[in-house]
């Protein structure tokens, strides 16, 4: 434990899970645009404009993360809002009928379970993907339960409170194979894995700023070209179109300072994320009536 200015210990923080503090990098981005690109990316004067470059710089950014097109990068104000867009896009555009069915694991997000809850209520089906007792993925039964009538499927990447990994990619040649539309919350995965959209064969993917040492407030939805897309903000041309309102030019300037450096050195920091897991395992599993939640391996 570090020592603060006063001497007296300083506070150790470990609630990642929850929220991340901001890098240097961010906050100083945030600053600048709060500063310099104060006008409105809609408007073509010089204010406007460089509010518009710092837009698209940091869309840049978040596509490279993803090893996604830029125009694949839709900004959202978080990863909730994301979810609720994707999911909501499948169903609007799957003709909404009767019946369709919504696949989901059984160890999803709130922001996961409470929209499929909501589309249940227009008639929709709700399916859930069981997993083990250890939080892994029954394949088998995934199978059997993602029949022609499911419209989607919604599986996160990496559990938020146990950390199991999910099978994502084959998840995804299941869902493309059956013509699925598959949405990935890969809101815990940022920067302790690599995320390669193409790789995963996900239609949808949501990510939030504050996650990975960016501010609160915004995020991302990855919308594959081509995938079903129904907005959820109607409004303006912004965001091509896609997501009505100003766009909150300080939040995406400190998200594209975040996802460029997630981006870098991702081996060096999952090593040494994994070598701090163990230790604080093995000290925390020595103790009386410990025991671990969640997979021993195959977790972040």
């Amino acid at each position: 434990m570090s020592l603060a200015a006063d001497g007296r210990p300083a506070e150790t923080y470990l609630d990642h899970n929850a929220t991340t503090p901001p890098l240097p990098s961010v906050v100083e981005a945030v600053v600048r645009a709060l500063r310099d690109d104060y006008g409105n990316p809609s408007s073509s004067h010089g204010a406007g404009e460089r509010a518009r470059r710092t837009i698209d710089a940091a869309r840049e950014s978040a596509a490279a993360l993803l090893r996604a097109r830029p125009t694949e990068i839709v900004f959202t104000s978080c990863a909730t809002e994301s979810t609720n867009t994707a999911l909501w896009s499948a169903w609007i555009a799957s003709g909404r009928k009767p019946g369709s069915k919504l696949a989901i694991t059984a160890v999803e997000h709130e922001a996961t379970i409470e929209t499929a809850r909501a589309i249940a209520l227009q008639g929709a089906a709700v399916v859930v993907l069981p997993v083990d007792s250890e939080g892994r993925l029954d394949f088998a039964r995934a199978e059997e339960l993602l029949t022609p009538d499911v419209f989607a499927c919604a599986a996160m990447y990496a559990n938020n409170e146990t950390g199991v990994v999910l099978p994502i990619e084959r998840l995804g040649e299941l869902c493309r194979a059956r013509g699925v539309s598959l949405h990935v919350d890969a809101v815990q995965a940022v920067g302790k894995v690599e995320l390669d959209v193409e790789r995963l064969g996900c239609d949808y993917l949501s990510l939030s700023a504050h996650k990975f040492h960016g501010p609160k407030g915004v995020g991302v939805l990855y919308a594959r070209r081509g995938a079903r897309y129904r907005r959820l903000l109607a409004g303006g041309p912004q965001e091509g179109a896609r997501r009505g309102g100003t766009e909150n030019v300080p939040g995406i300037a400190g998200l594209g300072a975040a996802a460029a450096h997630m981006a870098e050195g991702i081996g060096a920091r999952c090593t040494k994320l994994s070598a701090l897991s163990a230790r604080i395992e093995r000290a925390l599993l020595a103790l009386p009536d410990t025991r671990l939640n969640g997979a021993p391996d195959g977790r972040l």
